[in-house]
């Protein structure tokens, strides 16, 4: 993984430690993710608090908003 995320391994002095430098890429290829479903346009981000807008199902409102 080292090697394939563009560092050449100088030194391995110890079991799961390696000493680095950069170094060219093997292949201009970067990392492949699979594509992701084409979304309706994007919405208003939801609220953080939780007193703002409806109140969930399962969220009893109160009248002291604190």
């Amino acid at each position: 993984m080292l090697r394939s995320a563009g560092f050449r391994i100088v030194e391995h002095p110890e079991q799961e430690v390696y000493v680095c430098r950069r170094a060219p890429r093997p292949t201009e290829a970067g990392a492949v993710y699979p594509a992701r479903p084409p979304t309706a346009a994007p919405s208003a981000a939801p609220s953080a608090a939780p007193s703002a807008g409806r109140a969930p199902a399962n969220h009893v409102r109160t009248g002291s908003q604190g």
